[in-house]
């Protein structure tokens, strides 16, 4: 079944494919487990910002707006 697109995913245990060097902040490629033979499947991960105010900036959905 197909997630959707807002869904987040807990992805602390995929592999790390390569560090993205373009950007403002550091990046990573990642491989979705299961997906050997699936070159599409490969995900950009960007952390989320938390600052010490503890809100959250909202860069996973503004990446789902942009996208779409």
């Amino acid at each position: 079944m197909a997630r959707a697109p807002w869904e987040r995913v807990d992805v602390s245990d995929w592999s790390v494919r390569r560090t993205e060097a373009a950007g403002s902040s550091e990046n990573l490629w990642l491989d979705e487990p299961g997906s050997d033979s699936k070159p599409d499947r490969r995900w950009m991960h960007k952390d989320i910002t938390i600052p010490l105010n503890g809100a959250e900036q909202g860069e996973d959905w503004a990446e789902v707006v942009s996208t779409r």
